[in-house]
């Protein structure tokens, strides 16, 4: 589904509110982006919703949380 899975620096990690920076590859676009410590993810642009519309973006997001965890 993706390649190149790669946990990067955290945001604000020692606030309430951190985030945790995050960036893959789908098909030969990279995205990026920040899972909350809520577990919501934010994508940066441009966006796999926007770019691979046949991707199952909550499986993508659900992979993310777990390999995050």
């Amino acid at each position: 589904m993706f390649k190149n899975f790669e946990k990067q620096e955290p945001i604000f990690g020692h606030l309430p509110h951190g985030y945790q920076r995050f960036s893959l590859e789908i098909g030969d676009n990279t995205y990026s982006g920040l899972l909350s410590n809520k577990g919501d993810i934010q994508w940066f642009h441009p966006q796999p919703q926007v770019h691979q519309p046949d991707v199952d973006l909550k499986a993508v997001e659900s992979d993310i949380q777990e390999l995050m965890s």
